[in-house]
């Protein structure tokens, strides 16, 4: 999330003259997670594999002399896999986030196509993410079930937001 950060602070500080308020608008910024190495699953059988990993959401612009916001919202997951040709294995998704144990949904994949290369996971219209980072972590709770190769492969996520933010500093 510090790529999310950095851009986001350039875009905002890169305005002309003595400002005392800069304020940028980014429609989307992806960030790669921790790739998932998932075993080899025995044949013929219907799989299923949840991972959990923290939402890193930036409240402030790193570094900024005053007060900072920043606001975002969840715009979509993509999903890509190595070691297998296509994702045509998978029968169902669920992306949500945790936090404290509470579950808001985010998206869902049911297949379209008999064997993507990618799955993008998109809620109807983008959802605001700051309210659920507030006071305290949250985190991405995926589960993917389906009928699994029976050799390892690798599930590379990425997750998508779209951001506002605004810095205030006397010049």
């Amino acid at each position: 999330m510090r790529l999310f950060s950095a851009t986001l602070a350039v875009a905002g500080l890169s305005a002309c003259g003595a400002l005392s308020l800069a304020e940028a608008e980014l429609p989307e910024v992806c960030q790669d997670l921790d790739p998932v190495h998932v075993p080899a699953a025995p044949a013929g059988s219907p799989t299923t594999v949840n991972y959990r990993t923290p939402l890193e959401l930036p409240r402030e612009f790193p570094g900024a002399s005053g007060a900072s916001r920043v606001d975002v919202e969840f715009v979509r997951a993509v999903l890509t896999a190595e070691d297998v040709t296509d994702l045509g294995f998978v029968d169902r998704i669920e992306l949500s986030a945790v936090k404290s144990g509470a579950t808001t949904p985010l998206a869902s994949y049911a297949p379209a196509t008999a064997a993507p290369t990618e799955i993008v996971l998109a809620p109807p219209a983008p959802i605001e993410v700051n309210t659920l980072a507030s006071n305290g972590s949250v985190d991405l709770d995926t589960t993917i079930t389906g009928t699994f190769p029976r050799s390892p492969w690798t599930l590379l996520p990425r997750v998508c937001y779209g951001a506002r933010g605004a810095v205030e500093w006397s010049p």
